[in-house]
């Protein structure tokens, strides 16, 4: 049986960012992060449908209970976690970019633009 390794949320952030914006292949990425092909490309295909909205997010199950209202709020809620995964996920990519960039010019970027 073969070991499967844990990749967090952030590290799948991280590799979803560099097959999305950079030139490496999935098959680049998936060897350089040591993951299947088939990872990369499925995470980007959720990435690009439930976050950016390519997809629409399923309606509730029919055999559901409740007013209404409750439906409602429900949907808003969905919504609105979606909303802050989003938000969240682009503060990663973002930070991320930072950090590459004041790697590749010996700057603390992220510190110059605290300061201000």
């Amino acid at each position: 049986m073969k070991h499967q390794r844990i990749i967090t949320n952030a590290e799948k952030g991280i590799i979803i960012e560099e097959y999305l914006t950079g030139p490496n292949s999935s098959r680049e990425i998936a060897k350089k992060y040591n993951v299947s092909q088939r990872s990369v490309t499925n995470w980007a295909k959720t990435y690009k449908e439930e976050i950016m909205g390519t997809k629409n997010v399923k309606p509730e199950e029919e055999n559901s209970v409740g007013s209404s209202k409750e439906k409602s709020l429900e949907l808003e809620l969905r919504r609105l976690r979606k909303e802050l995964e989003a938000k969240d996920f682009k503060i990663l990519v973002l930070e991320t970019t930072i950090k590459k960039a004041g790697d590749l010019y010996g700057v603390d970027i992220k510190k110059k633009l605290d300061g201000k």
